[in-house]
């Protein structure tokens, strides 16, 4: 999600863009994206025990609660600026994030399909400094975009009036490109040589998972809910080409491929996700999660990358005044809060670039079963006391949530 455009001369930033790459975007396979639906989103990114029948429920075993056949669909905004002790640059960028279908097979039997955005790599900037033993001036430029997308099919079955069992399959693919250049100022130079790494990635996942719903008395009940996702081999093939540029016109002279078609493997970590709430049936409900996930484990392809294992700490809740109000178009509204903690798998200067934010969601109604889901979130990663980045952002998620009772057998024609 991060794309930045900058032309500097900051010392804090060479020790981050000493191996290429951008603060946030600056592993392997990408910055990973939020595992939610929008719903989600306005509760700090909880979801794993709020069982809801309005929207898809992210926990496949929860999948039972969606009576109708749900149309999901959402975009995302984000404004961000990232400033170091010295100097301060701001950049903005908007994208799909996801598009899925559930409908119900029997009762107690529901299918979800899907495709989202994994991860994402989206950085363009550059750097100088000056040449050992010279007053001559190098610039670098470092480029980089793509990222792994997921095509899911989840399924939810419900095992006892309790208990329910759900499983994800996820097939991930997607290619990233990142390109290095770089040029000396002071001295007689026409062209310059651009390096291209291409790398195709591809690999399934799966993760089961588990929903308890227990009636506490008439209108409460207490909700439960995990998934485990088993890390497994992923396949890649790597390409990396060399382009001969003018240096007045950045026109490309000649173009040359090296390694063509290096195939291997990396190693994507499990990750574990649970969660508990409260409800009050049609009213309201207050819960949190929990997700641990270990890319120590992670190995890049060209071994170079470590990586910290990550934890993430959401907590947030929902209100409806009157989910069944005739009048009254407040009343029917769903209100949300939420707020977040997450390490980061990234680090600068030996210090991990935490992320922290709280959410504000609401959903719309569209008729009787359908709605507009609006999401916002504030929040900053990292810092800038200790010579490394501080990022602070603003996001939107604007989602649409349709609702229908399709293949119902007609009583009367």
């Amino acid at each position: 999600m991060l794309r930045l455009t900058i032309l500097l001369i900051l010392s804090p930033f060479l020790l981050i863009a000493q191996n290429g790459n951008s603060p946030y975007s600056n592993f392997g396979l990408g910055e990973p994206l939020p595992d939610e639906y929008f719903h989600n989103s306005g509760m700090g990114g909880a979801g794993m025990a709020f069982p809801t029948p309005f929207h898809i429920n992210i926990n496949p075993a929860f999948l039972p609660h969606n009576k109708y056949t749900t149309f999901e669909l959402g975009g995302s905004g984000e404004y961000k600026k990232l400033t170091t002790q010295q100097n301060s640059v701001s950049d903005g960028n908007g994208s799909l994030r996801y598009l899925a279908f559930a409908f119900p097979i029997t009762d107690k039997y529901v299918i979800s399909v899907g495709l989202r955005p994994l991860t994402n790599v989206s950085y363009n900037y550059s750097q100088s400094s000056t040449v050992n033993g010279s007053s001559d001036t190098v610039t670098y430029n470092y480029l980089g975009e793509g990222g792994i997308n997921s095509i899911y099919l989840s399924q939810g079955v419900q095992i006892t009036k309790n208990f329910s069992l759900g499983l994800k399959a996820a097939y991930n693919f997607g290619a990233i490109e990142k390109t290095y250049s770089s040029y000396i100022h002071n001295i007689q130079q026409a062209y310059f040589l651009e390096s291209t790494d291409q790398t195709n990635y591809r690999g399934f996942s799966v993760a089961p998972s588990i929903g308890y719903r227990q009636q506490l008395n008439k209108n409460w009940y207490l909700n439960a809910g995990g998934a485990y996702e088993f890390g497994g081999k992923w396949g890649y093939t790597s390409t990396r080409s060399l382009v001969k540029r003018r240096l007045i016109d950045d026109a490309p002279l000649e173009n040359s491929t090296i390694g063509s078609d290096q195939e291997g493997k990396i190693f994507h970590p499990s990750s574990l996700r649970a969660g508990l709430s409260i409800e009050r049936l049609y009213k309201w409900t207050l819960g949190g999660e929990v997700k641990f996930q270990d890319w120590e484990k992670f190995n890049s392809i060209d071994g170079t990358e470590s990586l910290k294992n990550v934890s993430t700490f959401s907590f947030g809740g929902q209100y409806v005044p009157d989910i069944n109000a005739i009048k009254g178009y407040l009343n029917r509204t769903i209100f949300r809060l939420g707020v977040y903690y997450s390490e980061s798998t990234f680090s600068a200067n030996s210090e991990k670039l935490n992320d922290m934010g709280a959410t504000l969601g609401l959903a719309l109604p569209v008729g009787r079963l359908s709605f507009l889901n609006l999401a916002f979130a504030v929040g900053k990663r990292g810092t800038k006391e200790t010579n490394i980045i501080e990022e602070n952002y603003f996001r939107i998620n604007l989602g649409v949530t349709l609702n229908d009772r399709w293949f119902v057998r007609r009583k009367f024609d």
